[in-house]
């Protein structure tokens, strides 16, 4: 980081960094309410449902959400008496209880998130490829910096 006045162009980034954030923690709270959910719940599906190459197990869950295992069991009891998530066994480990998403579960989720797909791709289509890599490649960076100051703050805790 350089000395001397703030770059325009960097607070501009910034703040939509910042309202990117917020528009997706409101529509976090307000998709989860259409699926009757809680919000914590709704992240865990978002986990869930990105992990399904590796499956959580609730352990992993409750270190991703911030929460106790106690508290991210209860979280899976309520997922799973809804129907959004099913527990196995792990097939390299018995002992492990794996995480699952239901398929119908997931593709009626991505149905409701579909209309904001759709308006993503649309305004990706107003930039040229050059552009798009310009973007992601700065999102990319963005989401290792988050990463990065988060992993500090944590250290800092313990």
């Amino acid at each position: 980081m350089t000395d001397g006045p703030p770059d325009v162009h960097v607070d501009e980034l910034g703040w939509g960094i910042r309202e990117i954030k917020r528009a997706a923690t409101e529509l976090d709270r307000v998709f989860a309410a259409r699926l009757g959910l809680h919000a914590l719940d709704y992240q865990a599906m978002d986990r869930i449902m990105d992990a399904h190459e590796t499956p959580l197990g609730t352990v992993e869950l409750s270190t991703m959400l911030g929460i106790s295992p106690g508290s991210a069991t209860e979280l899976v009891d309520r997922l799973e008496r809804a129907g959004y998530v099913v527990r196995g066994r792990d097939t390299a480990d018995r002992r492990r209880v794996r995480l699952e998403a239901p398929a119908e579960r997931m593709a009626h989720i991505l149905e409701g998130l579909q209309p904001m797909f759709e308006g993503l791709n649309d305004l990706a289509a107003g930039f040229t490829p050059t552009e798009r890599d310009t973007i992601a490649a700065f999102l990319r960076g963005a989401v290792e910096v988050l990463q990065q100051h988060t992993a500090r703050l944590a250290d800092d805790d313990a």
